[in-house]
């Protein structure tokens, strides 16, 4: 990897309760270079979105960093104050949310959302209004001038996903968050989506963290993969390799129940449900569902090791995860 563009290092966000605390992301390390393509997949719960939210600090209170540091460009986000994170939300990180109706203001038009973000240099009216009709265009809007005084309530969810890409993209940011950005649109308008942002993300060599849960949307999205479960990364590898040979329980698990045309075993779900986020003590918390745990997976803090060129797993047993033994390391971060 070249000079990583983004660096989360044993990140950490907790949130009290009355049953206690829930260590939502526990000591998730990153490094995501300029112009690369990441997924974080997993269940629902298991910190996916809640990683994307501490890194731009949109977390919502009480829910904290209390751990670790996110570095962007030289300075540690975590640390910088709320009108500093202000400045670099946007133009720095920016981030899609899975509903841009909630993102979007119902009572202005598409034109002035879009222009609003542009910069001050970007000239008089006329020459605005050409931006963003060519923003609009880039990011696949049929029809662009015709748009600009729609409202988002007249626009389909997959144009009002496109509008959101647009005002992202306006202001050229070097990483963008992509919160399960098209789940709620159908298969087809997916695609085209997920088409257009991969081709705009090649294009402005942009850093790219898609969360999604679709295993079918990263094996043709990204070039790397982290998997996460209970707060944690157990698993970070090429796209390629992690679907070839995963080297994680949980990871084979999400494999082998999602269906594929080329699918010739019968789908196998995992059993049982995730843990309680409340009060997770040492040892793999995906062993009470794993079919391959023993007495030592319980039992102290389990690293990150290192099983194979760019393949890391949180796995005492990975060496015969994947059908064959390979060494591994201790890792200090992935």
């Amino acid at each position: 990897m070249t000079e990583p563009g983004l660096v989360v290092d044993g990140l950490t966000v907790e949130i009290p309760t009355s049953r206690g605390v829930v260590r939502a992301v526990r000591g998730v390390t990153l490094r995501v270079a300029p112009g690369e393509a990441m997924a974080l997949v997993g269940e629902s719960g298991s910190g996916k979105s809640m990683t994307c939210r501490a890194i731009v600090r949109l977390l919502h209170p009480p829910a904290r960093i209390t751990a670790g540091a996110v570095r962007f460009q030289g300075r540690d986000l975590a640390a910088l104050s709320e009108p500093e994170i202000e400045r670099i939300r946007g133009t720095g990180i920016a981030m899609v949310f899975q509903d841009p109706m909630s993102a979007l203001n119902p009572v202005l038009t598409i034109e002035r959302q879009v222009a609003e973000v542009l910069p001050a240099a970007a000239g008089g009216p006329r020459e605005r209004r050409r931006q963003v009709v060519a923003l609009l265009r880039q990011v696949g809007i049929a029809d662009a001038e015709r748009r600009l005084r729609a409202y988002p309530h007249q626009l389909s969810g997959g144009q009002r996903q496109r509008v959101m890409l647009a005002i992202v993209l306006a202001r050229r940011p070097a990483v963008l968050l992509a919160d399960e950005p098209t789940t709620a649109l159908d298969v087809t308008i997916q695609a085209q989506i997920l088409t257009e942002l991969r081709r705009l993300q090649a294009h402005l060599g942009m850093a790219l963290v898609l969360v999604t849960h679709d295993l079918g949307v990263v094996r043709r999205t990204v070039q790397r993969v982290a998997v996460m479960y209970a707060g944690q990364v157990v698993e970070l590898a090429p796209t390629a390799a992690l679907f070839a040979r995963p080297r994680h329980p949980y990871t084979a698990g999400l494999i082998n129940s999602v269906p594929s045309v080329d699918r010739r075993a019968a789908l196998a779900p995992i059993p049982g449900t995730p843990p309680d986020p409340v009060g997770l003590g040492d040892g793999c918390a995906f062993a009470p569902r794993c079919p391959i745990a023993s007495a030592e997976c319980l039992r102290g803090e389990i690293p990150l090791r290192a099983v194979a060129d760019g393949h890391w797993s949180r796995c005492l047993k990975a060496h015969v995860v994947g059908g064959a033994r390979v060494a591994g390391t201790a890792a200090q971060g992935s």
